[in-house]
């Protein structure tokens, strides 16, 4: 068995399916299992007559069941020719299987790193309803940080809000570390989001501009594309991060 750009390879024995390939034929060369083609594999584990197999939230199955070892329940099927999903793990986060000859089991905790100042936290997600806020709260009593002072950065370099569900980014993105920045340093991150846009508060006497990309902001302070606005092009401007999601960013405008 070979897992190759996700997809399993098998070949041998497959008295009782185990190869999860439709019969219970030998295979004399390597095969591809075209029923998981489609699934983005992490991970497979065989047993003596049985085939696991995982992606980050699905668990597979196939081959003999006679000691019940597939995880269907009390079937009466003695073997399952192709990977059928176990429904009970569905949801499930899963790190690692391990098989023996009838009987297997699994590690389904979730842990990401939090790295602030070059120091680095690992942390473990307790639940799927858990909250990016929840696991950061901690460390940032323990580093003495101001949750208004920062802003959280995942792997793919992207800004998390701080309701987001740490496992299901974990599932759906394969996000594992978080770094924690200042908001003044985002204002940098958030610039080079190829999607991002931003929308404006003002004091009085100032225009509003609602969502629009960062082009639009300069041509909007430099009083280019907007002639009736009501500022000096040489006015002192101050710039700050009031919220952010991934893709939205409101920003506060005063003159000084």
């Amino acid at each position: 068995m070979y897992i190759d750009s996700r997809k399993i390879i098998v070949w041998g024995e497959n008295t009782c399916g185990q190869l999860g390939v439709g019969d219970t034929n030998p295979r004399h060369i390597p095969t591809v299992v075209t029923s998981l083609e489609d699934k983005r594999i992490k991970g497979v584990e065989c047993g003596q007559k049985h085939m696991i197999a995982w992606t980050g939230s699905e668990v597979f199955s196939c081959g003999a069941n006679n000691y019940y070892q597939l995880g269907h329940g009390m079937t009466t099927e003695a073997q399952y020719l192709l990977p059928m999903p176990i429904k009970s793990m569905n949801g499930r986060v899963v790190h690692s299987i391990a098989t023996s000859g009838f009987s297997a089991a699994s590690i389904s905790t979730v842990t990401i790193s939090v790295t602030y100042n070059n120091q680095t936290q690992r942390r473990t997600v307790p639940s799927s309803s858990t909250t990016l806020a929840e696991v950061m709260q901690p460390l940032l009593e323990h580093w003495n940080i101001d949750p208004q002072d920062i802003v959280v950065e995942d792997n793919l370099q992207r800004l998390v809000h701080p309701n987001a569900r740490v496992r299901k980014l974990f599932v759906r993105d394969h996000v594992t570390a978080f770094n924690i920045i200042s908001r003044h340093d985002a204002m940098g991150a958030i610039a080079m989001l190829p999607n991002a846009t931003f929308s404006f508060s003002a004091g009085s006497g100032f225009p509003q501009l609602k969502a629009a990309p960062l082009e639009s902001l300069v041509q909007w302070i430099i009083n280019t594309r907007f002639p009736g606005m009501l500022l000096a092009p040489l006015t002192p401007l101050s710039l700050s991060l009031s919220s952010f999601n991934p893709t939205h960013t409101s920003l506060s405008l005063s003159s000084g």
